[in-house]
């Protein structure tokens, strides 16, 4: 499974949870995009690939397709791929009764874990490893404010597979020689 299939399955994922919880205006983006967006005013959840870890050793196997008269032979190696999600949610004080980045991502962390989740990922042969802990960071923002973004990490479980097509083996000659 390729990082671009992985993100088309994780953000509507999201999205469609935190609408299901009743928080609608958030947006759900990739972070560091290939453009420059600049930052947003309104609330949203980033997403992005930290790594990939190899599990063990690639499977290796070959199955005869006889319709094409050919083997196709397969490679699987197993990943794990570790995503990172942030926060950025304006406060207002006027408004306490909105929910802080922490708020948003703690319901994006328990959305991730969900029985419903885990058998949406399921169905594309992807696991759920882990989601680590909410680390809650500020940093001064373009206004020279103090925001939050806070952030946890969280491992995917899928494999990479290569395939090819060997041709048929049409003749075999022995040649037995002394030497």
């Amino acid at each position: 499974m390729t990082d671009n299939q992985l993100f088309r399955i994780l953000l509507p994922l999201i999205r469609d949870g935190l609408r299901a919880e009743g928080v609608i205006n958030v947006a759900i983006k990739q972070q560091y995009q290939p453009t420059q967006q600049g930052l947003s005013s309104s609330p949203m959840v980033l997403l992005h690939k930290i790594g990939d870890y190899r599990y063990g050793y690639p499977q290796r196997k070959s199955i005869w397709d006889q319709d094409a008269k050919a083997f196709i032979h397969m490679e699987s190696v197993a990943i794990e791929t570790t995503f990172q999600f942030n926060a950025l949610v304006p406060q207002h004080p006027e408004q306490p009764e909105l929910p802080t980045a922490s708020d948003v991502l703690n319901l994006v962390a328990m959305i991730l874990q969900s029985d419903a989740s885990r058998h949406a990922l399921r169905k594309h042969e992807i696991g759920i490893y882990r989601v680590r802990d909410l680390r809650q960071i500020y940093f001064v923002d373009d206004r020279d404010q103090f925001a939050a973004s806070p952030s946890f990490d969280f491992t995917l479980t899928h494999s990479r597979t290569l395939t090819s097509r060997v041709p048929a083996v049409q003749t075999c000659a022995l040649n037995p020689y002394r030497t």
